[in-house]
């Protein structure tokens, strides 16, 4: 079994790790994120330029990747709910309220685990390729997707 840990830093360390897992993930998978509000603040708003769009849709349309969302039950996520709704391949649900995340976000995609530290001027994380590991997250994470 292959595995591999690779730790990252910084903006670029987390856009690199992002383009990594879509271009590693076996074809017609499911990505599972687990995420606060971070990407609607002015330092990720590259997510929504026509190059990163471009490079993400291509590969996930070349691998067939869906992807399945847990949010924080915000304010400011219930305003973003048109925009959700709008993207393909996509299917969003809020965490329940008592239930929060908070400068964090996990991807789990194929045999890959992303985990991170959201925190301004400190971004962190790991990636953690292994089957075991992943599956174990996506029981996690199913368990919550469907409470």
């Amino acid at each position: 079994m292959f595995q591999k840990i690779i730790s990252f830093e910084g903006l670029e360390g987390l856009k690199k790790i992002y383009i990594s897992m879509l271009r590693q993930a076996s074809r017609n998978s499911k990505m599972l994120v687990l995420r606060d509000e971070f990407i609607w603040n002015e330092e990720w708003n590259f997510t929504f330029s026509d190059n990163w769009q471009e490079i993400v849709t291509r590969l996930k349309k070349e691998k067939n990747i869906t992807t399945n969302l847990l949010l924080n039950n915000s304010e400011e996520e219930l305003e973003k709910v048109k925009f959700y709704d709008s993207r393909v391949g996509l299917k969003y649900k809020l965490l329940k309220k008592r239930f929060r995340i908070n400068k964090f976000s996990l991807y789990i995609l194929s045999d890959m685990v992303s985990i991170l530290s959201i925190e301004k001027n400190n971004l962190v994380g790991v990636q953690i390729t292994n089957k075991y590991l992943a599956d174990n997250f996506k029981s996690i994470f199913e368990m919550i997707w469907d409470k």
